[in-house]
């Protein structure tokens, strides 16, 4: 997906609207597996449960990282790193308790907000255009 910075409709369209679905996807499927969780912490996983308390976070990852990609033009290695994180909690999934595996993915979910929290941001391109509006001309 590359937008280019001229067309801020295709821009908007994308950030603003496509890629806030699995956003507010994810925050669902995660709710959901909470609630299962908060029922069954403990004993056999269900692969229902695996599938939604992985699927969640990686949904809103996801998102999160269509949202960055297409506003920023950069990719966001936190948001990569996340997702990898949570295949192989997959993998992992069948041998682990309901609970544990909710730990586990709230730490990935943390650790990637730490990432961007501490993560430097990269030095800010100077716009190539004066600040004025295009078409317009400033005030003289």
């Amino acid at each position: 997906m590359s937008l280019e910075p001229s067309d801020p409709g295709a821009i908007a369209r994308v950030a603003y609207t496509y890629a806030h679905l699995p956003i507010i996807a994810g925050i669902i499927v995660t709710a959901v597996g909470d609630e299962w969780v908060i029922h069954h912490p403990v004993g056999h996983m269900e692969t229902k449960v695996a599938l939604a308390l992985i699927g969640g976070p990686a949904l809103f990852l996801l998102g999160a990282f269509l949202f960055k990609r297409a506003v920023f033009r950069r990719w966001s290695r936190s948001r990569l790193f996340g997702l990898m994180a949570l295949a192989g909690l997959g993998v992992a999934s069948p041998h682990l308790q309901p609970l544990a595996l909710s730990w586990l993915t709230t730490l990935v979910l943390v650790a990637v907000g730490a990432w961007e929290s501490l993560t430097p941001r990269p030095a800010e391109i100077p716009p190539k255009h004066d600040g004025v509006r295009p078409g317009l001309k400033p005030e003289a």
